[in-house]
């Protein structure tokens, strides 16, 4: 059998808000993620900027194969990104993800304010 083939109808997915790329073709063995509905991650403001969560399920693909869901996510870290255009991303421990959200909304928000290094 082709590994191209798709039984599933074609299904393509939504816009990819991680990788920014064009739409995946489920195959055969693959199926949508359920926890970012195949868009590869989450958005607090659902656009393509400000701060964006990796998907830990699917690893930012927003699919899944038979490899993947035998293995289980991916939960010591967190990745994040500003713009789904970057290259590189904040590797956030998963216990710290909610103190680094509130750092980044400070930051944006322009009220918080950086220690200078004399006072630490």
């Amino acid at each position: 059998m082709d590994s191209k083939q798709n039984r599933q109808g074609n299904n393509k997915l939504p816009y990819n808000i991680w990788t920014g790329g064009e739409p995946h073709v489920l195959r055969d063995d693959e199926e949508l993620c359920e926890e970012c509905s195949g868009h590869g991650g989450h958005s607090e403001s659902d656009k393509t900027d400000g701060l964006i969560q990796m998907c830990n399920q699917c690893l930012g693909k927003g699919y899944r194969d038979w490899i993947e869901k035998a293995k289980g996510p991916e939960d010591k870290y967190g990745y994040f990104i500003s713009h789904t255009g970057d290259k590189n991303a904040s590797i956030v421990d998963m216990d710290l993800i909610d103190e680094f959200k509130k750092r980044v909304e400070l930051q944006v928000t322009g009220v918080f304010k950086f220690i200078p290094k004399d006072e630490i």
